[in-house]
C-alpha cells in the first residue's frame, strides 16, 4: 500500500509539474512575441498566476499524502486491563481491510482467539477512513457479528460491536485500542 500510494503521489506531482511548465512556456512565448504593450505588468500577472497554480498543486498533494497516511490501519492494536486483553491484527490493502482478533477474558478463563495471526476473523471494505464497518467471526462459537472501527488518531482506534454474534462469544462490546 505504501509503495502504491507513493507511486500515485509521484504521478500526480509529475502531472502537476508538466502542467505548470506548459503554462510557463505559453506565457513566455506570448511575452517574447510582444503581444502586450507592458511586458513588466504581464510578467507580474503571469508570475501571480503561476504562484497560485504551484500553491494549489502543493496543497492538493499534501492533502492527498496526509489522507493516504491517516487511513492506514495496518498493524497490531491492543488494550489490556488486570483481567482482560484484546488485540486486533489488521491489514489494509487499498480499500480492503482484513485481520484477526484475540480476546482473553476473565483472567484467561475465556479465550476467543485463532490459533495464529493467519486465522482471518475480520473483513470489511474501507468506505470512510475514519469509520469502518466490519464483519467478524467469534472463534469461540464460530458465529458472525458486525462491528465498527473508528479511527481516533494515528495511534488510537475504537472498536464497537453493533450486531452481536449468536451464541457465546468473549469479545469486548466496546474498547479503545492503541497501536503497538
Amino acid at each position: 500500500m505504501v509503495i502504491k500510494s507513493g507511486n500515485c503521489f509521484i504521478a500526480k506531482f509529475n502531472k502537476g509539474i508538466l502542467l505548470i511548465s506548459y503554462i510557463y512556456i505559453i506565457f513566455s512565448a506570448s511575452v517574447q512575441k510582444g503581444t502586450e504593450v507592458n511586458s513588466v505588468t504581464n510578467i507580474t500577472k503571469g508570475m501571480k498566476v503561476l504562484f497560485k497554480l504551484v500553491l494549489g498543486l502543493t496543497l492538493s498533494l499534501l492533502f492527498t499524502a496526509a489522507k493516504a497516511q491517516t487511513s492506514n490501519l495496518n498493524g497490531t492494536w491492543h488494550v489490556a486491563t488486570a483481567t482482560t486483553s484484546f488485540s486486533l491484527f489488521l491489514t489494509q490493502i487499498g480499500k480492503t481491510l482484513s485481520g484477526s482478533h484475540c480476546s482473553v477474558q476473565q483472567n484467561g478463563g475465556k479465550i476467543d482467539c485463532g490459533l495464529d495471526e493467519t486465522d482471518i476473523s475480520i473483513a470489511g471494505t474501507v468506505k470512510n477512513p475514519a469509520l469502518m464497518t466490519v464483519t467478524f467471526t467469534s472463534f469461540f462459537a464460530g458465529m458472525k457479528g458486525t462491528a465498527t472501527i473508528k479511527k481516533i488518531d494515528a495511534k488510537t482506534i475504537e472498536w464497537e460491536i453493533v450486531e452481536k454474534p449468536q451464541g457465546e462469544f468473549h469479545i469486548p462490546l466496546k474498547a479503545i485500542l492503541t497501536k503497538e
